[in-house]
This record gives C-alpha cells, sequence and structure tokens, in this order.
C-alpha cells in the first residue's frame, strides 16, 4: 500500500505533506483526528538524510526500521487513520505504528 511521504530533494528539507483535511477546510486540531503517518515518514527521510550526510548508516537503518513499521501495520490492518476511511484518530494511529516498531526492535535484539 502506498502512503502519504515527501523530501523536498532540491532544498534537502523534509516536511509531512498530509494536508487533506486543510483541502476540504476542516479544522480538525485537538480532536484526535489528525494522520500521523506522513509527519512519522519524514522524521524516517530526514533520519536517512542525515546519515548519508554525515556516515552514520545507524540513522539510515533507523529510517529502514520506521518505514518497515508503518508498512507492517498498514499490511496487518493495525494502522487505520480516519484520513483514509479508518477508525483511528492521531494517538491510536501513532500507538499502532510505535508497537510494530517496538516489535521489530525487540527482535533485533535477540
Amino acid at each position: 500500500m502506498a502512503w502519504p511521504r515527501t523530501l523536498c530533494r532540491a532544498r534537502r528539507r523534509a516536511w509531512p505533506v498530509s494536508n487533506r483535511a486543510w483541502e476540504r477546510n476542516t479544522y480538525i486540531a485537538g480532536q484526535d483526528r489528525a494522520n500521523p503517518v506522513a509527519t512519522i515518514l519524514s522524521a524516517a527521510m530526514m533520519l536517512d538524510w542525515l546519515g548519508e550526510r554525515h556516515g552514520l548508516p545507524a540513522l539510515g537503518e533507523g529510517d529502514m526500521l520506521i518505514e518497515e513499521a508503518v508498512e507492517e501495520a498498514f499490511a496487518a490492518r493495525a494502522l487505520r487513520p480516519m484520513e483514509f476511511g479508518g477508525d483511528q484518530g492521531l494517538r491510536a494511529a501513532t500507538n499502532a505504528i510505535t508497537e510494530v516498531l517496538q516489535r521489530k526492535l525487540k527482535a533485533r535484539e535477540r
């Protein structure tokens, strides 16, 4: 499944681009309805860029772990943001991703 993600490669800056709530002219602040996926994936992309820029491969590994956690959460239907017709707001969607990420990190420790 595709997910929203962006990196302005020309300026080497990352920021989330999921803006559907504003497109619909809907104010959602404080209502636990926002979709955190774009922000989380933008942070992952920033880790990747920083790893390449400073020669720190561990940051690139962090990028991959985050991206895989998002993919796995979507695939397992554990991640269902309201923006995509699901029932999860900001907190629940973030928790779904962090639970998968924590499982992946624990598995790596073994």
